[in-house]
């Protein structure tokens, strides 16, 4: 197992260990999300074209049903550490990929679940798109670069072959280099779409008006003594 280790959840290396232990028991067998597919998921709301709030992104994590936790304490716990993962999903998305990225501030890979490094983890981003699909496709056919990114995060789910090597199916396959280069694009591809969302918020943010907005009802600005909407309003409407 590739995830760290350590005594305590005060440890962000134990809190994603417990984190792992938890969805191994309480998740994955039903379908869930492992830790590794966990990180792609948050990864997908957290720079995507819509805010989903953490009571609908939550159902998804656990198949088909959500656990009963024992008691209150339990689940604040669970809550919090995933509200823990989430910040760091935040936090690591924003991280320009120019300057050095420490082990840490990489995406939660697990080599040793059986499959292709970073397979689950891709999962995991395309489950999180699930949420916001029209919006993915509307930025996917507005820019060339977020159809690419995309296609190359869901090239991380298909098998891997030998250099050369056709499928005999016909099937989506995927050569060793090739997937190399994507997960060493990776952490520009998330930044890139982090940058990519805070541009497309900014533009739909309302514009500030330099003055305050009169009142129909509020004294006239002219000093006339009348309401707005009898003096100067009237004009202006």
């Amino acid at each position: 197992m590739t995830y760290h280790a350590a005594n305590d959840d005060s440890n962000p290396g134990a809190a994603r260990d417990a984190l792992h232990a938890l969805l191994q028991l309480r998740a994955v067998p039903f379908g869930g999300l492992s830790l590794e597919g966990l990180d792609g998921f948050l990864t997908a709301l957290a720079v995507g074209p819509e805010l989903v709030l953490p009571s609908e992104w939550m159902t998804g994590i656990w198949g088909s049903a959500e656990p009963r936790w024992e008691s209150q304490a339990e689940a604040v716990r669970v809550y919090g550490l995933l509200t823990d993962l989430w910040n760091d999903v935040l936090r690591r998305a924003a991280l320009d990929p120019s300057e050095r990225i420490d082990a840490d501030d990489a995406p939660l890979f697990n080599a040793s679940n059986g499959q292709p490094l970073a397979a689950d983890w891709a999962e995991g981003f395309l489950d999180g798109m699930e949420f916001a699909p029209e919006g993915w496709d509307d930025w996917a056919d507005a820019q060339v670069w977020i159809d690419d990114a995309l296609l190359d995060i869901e090239a991380l789910t298909w098998p891997v072959v030998p250099e050369g090597f056709v499928p005999d199916d016909g099937g989506p396959a995927i050569e060793e280099s090739g997937r190399n280069e994507i997960l060493a694009d990776l952490p520009r591809i998330i930044n890139a779409l982090h940058r990519h969302r805070l541009v497309e918020e900014t533009a739909r943010t309302p514009i500030r008006r330099d003055t305050p907005k009169i009142g129909r009802n509020d004294p006239c600005p002219c000093g006339s003594g009348r309401k707005y909407k009898r003096c100067c309003g009237a004009t202006a409407e």
